[in-house]
């Protein structure tokens, strides 16, 4: 989603390197992506920023399983090393103008203390430093136009918070008249099972769901596979974060291998979910309403259909 400029906003003069996928997304939509010289290694929307240099990496082989993951990222962060690396001689090529990050998760994308070391030894020239890190959607709303204001989109960024609060509000309108609310558990990594935080009860409420774990503005927690069977949802979603729905399918034999799987409420009735985590829920930016209308799909099929279906989410079967 690229916006046009607003005429009342100036003319944006720097370079910009975004090393977190949301704030590439909000760059584009903002209508700067002609300033973008450099983006992370996750970076991959639009697929029109999909040929600049990449200044990230992980420090971990994304491609083993998800408790191989969660400990070897344990290690790392107990030993007090970063889980990313950041191309230091990229971004002295690049000289950037500004580099947006953030200091919200350790785990989740490269963090501001990540950059600042790079930039530390041989960076010489001044550089303006952005962390994008929202907790809730009202954060991401606000993170939204603090970027605007930056590169001196003032105004559409404004345009772009009312549309999507615009999208939001007719969604709780339509929500305000369904009568039964399914309970829901979102599960944000696999193993250890990790439920969704931050923003995603918000969403959930919001779609017309009730959330049997995780509070608004909080990080996502740890829980016991004994604890989604006491509270019985009617809803399982599984998203876990970073991973698109293939990965997320190849890697479910934790869940499916518990004794109680079989008895859950949302297996018997096949109300499991996989979604796009990474492109949708994961990333706080101008798509997390499409997030929102992935759960109204999934929640009340008869009264939303937004044709995300195959592509944000599937049944599991």
């Amino acid at each position: 989603m690229e916006k046009n400029i607003h005429p009342s906003d100036s003319t944006f003069e720097g370079k910009i390197v975004s090393l977190i996928a949301s704030t590439t997304e909000i760059v584009c939509a903002l209508g700067c992506k002609e300033f973008l010289v450099g983006i992370s290694h996750e970076c991959d929307f639009p697929e029109s920023i999909l040929d600049l240099p990449r200044c990230s990496a992980p420090r971990i082989d994304v491609d083993i399983s998800s408790i191989e993951i969660e400990n070897t990222i344990t290690g790392l962060i107990k030993n007090a090393l970063s889980i990313y690396s950041v191309d230091q001689e990229k971004l002295i090529e690049l000289s950037p103008d500004i580099i947006l990050t953030q200091d919200m998760c350790r785990v989740c994308a490269v963090s501001e203390d990540d950059v600042k070391m790079a930039l530390r030894k041989s960076f010489t020239k001044s550089v303006q430093m952005y962390s994008f890190s929202p907790m809730t959607l009202h954060g991401i709303f606000d993170g939204i136009l603090e970027i605007g204001n930056l590169l001196n989109k003032s105004e559409t960024a404004r345009n772009l918070v009312v549309d999507m609060k615009i999208r939001i509000k007719a969604i709780k309108e339509e929500s305000k008249r369904i009568k039964r609310i399914p309970k829901v558990c979102a599960i944000e990594w696999i193993d250890p099972i990790y439920t969704g935080g931050n923003w995603m009860p918000e969403l959930i409420e919001i779609a017309g769901g009730q959330s049997v774990f995780g509070k608004t503005g909080e990080h996502s927690k740890i829980i016991q596979f004994s604890e989604i069977v006491d509270q019985d949802p009617d809803i399982l979603l599984i998203l876990p974060c970073g991973w698109d729905i293939s990965r997320s399918e190849s890697e479910l034999h934790p869940l499916l291998h518990q004794p109680e799987w079989s008895y859950l409420k949302a297996v018997r009735n096949g109300k499991v979910f996989i979604l796009d985590g990474n492109q949708y829920f994961n990333r706080p930016g101008p798509r997390i309403i499409d997030s929102i209308e992935i759960l109204t799909e999934i929640f009340h099929p008869w009264k939303f259909i937004h044709e995300f279906e195959g592509s944000g989410w599937v049944k599991y079967e």
